[in-house]
Order: structure tokens, then C-alpha cells, then sequence
């Protein structure tokens, strides 16, 4: 799923709030309109809560936070078979999980903070604003990375043990690390949370900065130099680059490219994305917005995959958002897939 903002980082819509949750049920409907004209329909809902330990016990700036998935539905890319996937909802295994659980405490004045428990990666790495509206998992975090693991690292839908470090100097320059469990795995899933790291660790470390210019490089590697195979664990790099081009970062456009490569035992040697989103489209629909995207990808043996999408979507209620979207790849072997898509988000409070 494309990561949102950390609920931790916002301000409290109230002084004194102890509990805050939120909640926000998306579904689509994807058809492939060539072909065999076939259609899925498949669902996921979003409950998440922040306890404000400050306020609650006394505990300066800690925060505890929780966040609950339901998934269910059809799996288009289960039957069409590309390299990177087609919806950022979909699920191998339809359930609730225990998506997030973890503890932040920070270090004050803002300027950084550790975090552990359950913990999502792409919510603070390898994540951009510009491309969170589409639907192409690529858009979320690179296939390069989330490719790799035994089922993936600590992203949608399954996320593991981690800890966190931040820290962000006053002219926005940060840098961030995380050491996770190279196993992912919640509660809800076979087995459910691994606590013993039985397949290693995942470290991650990224540098960025900036506010209408954002920029961010990172570096990833799993567990030790070699597994008993002999062979190098995955290993990789990646970068990001996004520019507002206007000072309003809800409207006006927003470029994004992105990027990066592995070696060792990942699947997908490079991923490529870029695109652009604008934000009030329309004068007379300030909540509407259109986002174009590409995506590359290169398998480490034979096989390459080249895609674009386009969505616009628009509030149709205070709470609801309707967005239509359309997609075309051009998979290995020589196959083109075309889908057509229709989101609807509802966000309960």
C-alpha cells in the first residue's frame, strides 16, 4: 500500500487528547478490458489508534501506536502473472492482521525520535508524496527491495520487529536507520511473529532533507555476508527526488523519479519510477487530483517489465473519494495487459 505520514508525527487534534483512531476502508474493482475481459473486486480496511502516553502516564513525548488491517477479495495478479503487480491491496492470504504496533519516544524539540515494535518500512523509507495516489505497488516502495525476504521485508501486508532511529537537524536534513526482522510476519499470519530473528536481520539507512525539493538516497542489506549457501545475501541501493512546483503542496504539481538497484540473492536487479501529480484539477474541485506514473523493472535473470498508469480521483462526499484509473504493461514475454480500475475510499472518522 502507498505509505501515508506517520499518525504519530501529526499534532494532536486536541490539547490534553489521550486517544485518537481513524479509520478508512478502500475498495476496487480492476477489470481487464482485452482479452478475456475478466474482473476482481477486493477490499482492505484501515483501523488505527495513538495513545498519547504523555498524557496518560506522565511519559514526555512517547506515544503508543496501533494499527489493525482486513483484506479481502480476488488476486488479479495472481492470474495475469506480472513482475511488480497490479493493486497495492491485494493479498495472497485475505485476513486481519495486526499491521502496527510500536512505541516512539522522542528525543524532544523535534529533533528526532526511536521507534520499536511492529513496524511498517515503507511508512518513513523509500516512500514520496508524489506518487502515493497510484495504485501500482511500484509507487509504494521500489520492487527491487520489496521483492526481497522470505515474504517480503516489513511492508503491506505483513510487518516485523524493529527498531527505529531518526534525527532531523532545523534545516529539514535527516537521517534514519532501522534493524528489522528479516522475517516478516504479525499476528494473523501462519506462525505469527517471529521472535527469535531465525532468518536474520534487514538494515536499512537513509539520508534526505529538504521541503519543496525533497531528495532522499538509502542503502539496504540483509543478515550476514553469506547464507549457507554460499551465496551474498540481497543487498541494494536506492534514491528519490521530488519537486513542488508550487508553494501550496495540496494543489499545484508535484514531479517525482525514483529508483534503485540490488545484487546478490534479490530477483529484481533495477526499478525505475517517475510521474507527476496535480492537485485541484479543477478551480470549481479543489479535492480533485490526476497522478501519472512509469515503472521499470528488471528481473536478475531474463525478463523486464515497463508500465503506466493514470488516476484521477475527487471526493464525491465529505468522507468519499471515487478514483477511476487505467493501466497498461508490457510484461515478459511479450504479453500486454491493460486494466481499467475503480477506487473508492471511505474514511469513517
Amino acid at each position: 500500500m502507498s505509505a501515508a505520514l506517520p499518525v504519530a508525527e501529526a499534532a494532536w487534534a486536541r490539547e490534553g487528547e489521550v486517544w485518537k483512531s481513524q479509520a478508512a476502508y478502500t475498495a476496487d474493482l480492476v477489470v481487464t478490458p482485452n482479452g478475456s475481459g475478466r474482473a476482481w473486486a477486493l477490499d482492505n480496511l484501515d483501523l488505527t489508534g495513538d495513545l498519547d502516553l504523555d498524557a496518560l502516564a506522565g511519559l514526555r513525548d512517547a506515544v503508543f501506536h496501533a494499527g489493525l488491517l482486513i483484506n479481502t477479495g480476488g488476486q488479479p495478479d495472481a492470474a495475469l502473472g506480472t513482475l511488480e503487480g497490479l493493486d497495492n491491496i491485494e493479498v495472497t492470504r485475505p485476513r486481519t492482521r495486526l499491521f502496527e504496533a510500536w512505541l516512539q519516544q522522542d528525543f524532544g524539540a523535534g529533533r528526532g525520535s526511536v521507534r520499536a515494535g511492529l513496524y511498517d518500512l515503507n511508512s518513513e523509507f523509500y516512500a514520496t508524496a508524489g506518487s502515493d495516489q497510484l495504485i501500482h505497488p511500484a509507487f509504494g516502495i521500489g520492487t527491487e527491495l520489496s521483492a526481497t525476504g522470505s515474504a517480503g521485508p516489513s511492508i503491506f501486508p505483513s510487518t516485523a520487529l524493529a527498531v527505529r532511529l531518526r534525527w532531523e537537524d532545523e534545516r529539514k536534513r535527516y537521517v534514519q536507520a532501522a534493524i528489522i526482522d528479516a522475517k516478516a510476519g504479525t499476528l494473523g499470519d501462519p506462525g505469527g511473529v517471529d521472535l527469535g530473528f531465525a532468518q536474520g536481520a534487514l538494515g536499512v539507512v537513509q539520508v534526505g532533507g529538504g521541503d519543496r525539493s525533497r531528495w532522499a538516497v538509502g542503502a539496504w542489506r540483509y543478515g550476514f555476508e553469506r547464507d549457507d549457501t554460499g551465496t551474498p545475501r540481497a543487498r541494494g541501493i536506492y534514491g528519490l527526488f521530488e519537486r513542488d512546483l508550487t508553494s501550496d503542496h495540496g494543489r499545484g504539481i508535484t514531479l517525482f523519479v525514483r529508483g534503485g538497484a540490488s545484487a546478490g540473492r534479490a530477483p529484481i536487479a533495477v526499478s525505475l519510477q517517475a510521474g507527476a501529480t496535480r492537485g485541484g484539477v479543477w478551480a470549481s474541485r479543489p479535492d480533485s487530483r490526476l497522478s501519472v506514473g512509469f515503472h521499470y523493472a528488471k528481473a536478475r535473470g531474463d525478463g523486464s517489465e515497463v508500465g503506466f498508469e493514470a488516476a484521477y480521483a475527487d471526493k464525491i462526499a465529505p468522507r468519499t473519494t471515487l478514483q477511476p484509473g487505467l493501466q497498461l504493461v508490457a510484461a515478459p514475454g511479450g504479453r500486454s495487459i491493460a486494466i481499467a480500475s475503480l477506487r473508492l475510499i471511505v474514511e469513517a472518522w
